[in-house]
């Protein structure tokens, strides 16, 4: 079994990996290859790599000096060469490590060639970062520390938004490492507080994403009352940040605030049902228990939900049980086919966060944004009151809760297919919930 850290630097490489396409996305790295392939018959314009010395020449793993251009030829080849035929994974595992060490290695060479141009760095950045990013993986135990050592030697080639790009990165592994806590992990409240020191220096749209990762990431650990902490501490920090994007960025927050402290307090809903009709909350929630369910057509666990949220509708709505529905799909038209065809009891809303309704400045805020709603399903159960009671319930859980607000559920026959007890965490993908498109 994988320990938390080997998670998080698993998910890093990843993480790393993305970072790097995105520094040199666009270059033309590869372009020889892409063009041979285009035009059969017609000779790669790839420089050729340079003959290693004969006492090497047995082993291609050798990093040869030359050129920035030979060196990214080098490169090409070495990540070409497959492993050996064998079902040893001890020998495969061996070869790969082999094969990344020396693609980072040449990638470094590449990257402090006085002849490399701003461009050529940019690719060597890229290709380093993945070929560690990939020992990580493969268990290396000196790539972590080659990872944290890179933000300052692009300082001191001059490449400092690179530099920032990579930090980040670090931060939010470390960051990950202390919410999951195990052995060896950074304690959390000295990291969360590094984050907001970086965050105070950075205060960009980059931290921004960065900081709702790790309130996310709070929540699923049940550590909310840390995340709330935070999500306050940030909206302070943010207030003073001299980003252009500072208001958008603060009334993100918001929404992440109003989320963290749904639980105790009222909700407000807006907007208009899928006929196009004005939609009241008050009237419509007065004196009932309501579960509200974010939800959209393309989000798979969402879809897979609803017959256990039937089930439990014919259990309790004559009891004074209510769903509302809220739909997070960009086209109208799209949730009515799909209204029409499941035939759903209760009332459902269109909320529009990428649709019409958000373009129309006079319209009322999505529900989706205004709770930042970043992940679906997501519910709310609301008591008689109007006070919400519990997020996310499920199973046993949400059982209990109907049953503690509006007694034992009407006897009802069991549908076909529907086990008598669900978890909503069986029907959810390994990463979690589906992210908003």
């Amino acid at each position: 079994m994988l320990s938390n850290n080997h998670k998080s630097f698993r998910l890093l490489g990843v993480q790393i990996a993305v970072l790097a396409l995105a520094i040199f996305a666009g270059s033309s790295l590869w372009a020889a290859e892409d063009n041979a392939k285009a035009d059969e018959g017609q000779a790669a314009a790839v420089p050729a790599a340079p003959a290693a010395p004969a006492a090497a020449a047995a082993d291609p793993f050798v990093v040869p000096d030359g050129t920035p251009a030979e060196l990214e030829a080098y490169i090409k080849r070495i990540a070409t060469v497959q492993p050996p035929q064998t079902q040893d994974m001890q020998t495969v595992m061996a070869f790969l490590k082999k094969s990344r060490t020396a693609i980072a290695e040449a990638a470094e060479k590449m990257l402090l060639s006085p002849d490399a141009s701003a461009e050529q760095r940019k690719q060597a950045l890229g290709l380093k970062l993945v070929a560690l990013s990939q020992l990580m993986q493969l268990g290396d135990a000196g790539a972590e520390a080659r990872l944290k050592a890179v933000p300052e030697e692009l300082e001191k080639l001059g490449m400092k938004e690179e530099a920032e790009m990579v930090r980040g990165q670090l931060l939010q592994l470390e960051l990950q490492q202390a919410v999951a806590g195990g052995p060896g992990s950074p304690a959390l409240e000295p990291t969360i507080q590094k984050f907001k020191d970086y965050v105070a220096k950075k205060g960009d749209p980059m931290s921004f994403q960065m900081a709702v990762g790790l309130l996310s990431q709070l929540e699923m650990q049940n550590k909310s009352k840390i995340a709330v902490e935070l999500c306050n501490d940030l909206v302070e920090i943010y207030k003073k940040s001299k980003d252009p994007l500072k208001d958008k960025i603060l009334e993100r927050l918001e929404g992440v605030s109003r989320r963290l402290n749904l639980v105790g307090g009222p909700m407000v809903i807006t907007g208009k049902t899928a006929d196009g009709k004005s939609f009241d909350w008050k009237a419509f929630q007065k004196d009932k228990v309501v579960l509200v369910d974010f939800w959209a057509t393309w989000c798979a666990p969402c879809v897979q939900l609803m017959p256990h949220l039937e089930e439990l509708y014919s259990m309790y709505n004559e009891k004074g049980f209510e769903i509302l529905g809220i739909s997070l799909d960009e086209d109208q038209k799209t949730m009515n086919d799909f209204l029409a065809q499941k035939k759903l009891p209760w009332t459902t809303l269109f909320d529009g966060v990428n649709g019409a309704a958000n373009q129309d400045p006079k319209a009322e805020v999505p529900n989706a944004i205004y709770y930042a709603i970043n992940a679906v399903p997501f519910t709310a159960l609301v008591d008689q009151k109007g006070n919400v009671v519990g997020v996310n319930l499920q199973g046993p859980a949400l059982m209990a809760a109907l049953e503690k607000l509006l007694g034992p559920p009407a006897k009802v026959e069991k549908k076909p297919g529907v086990p008598a007890q669900f978890d909503l965490k069986s029907l959810l993908p390994q990463g979690g919930n589906d992210q908003q498109k």
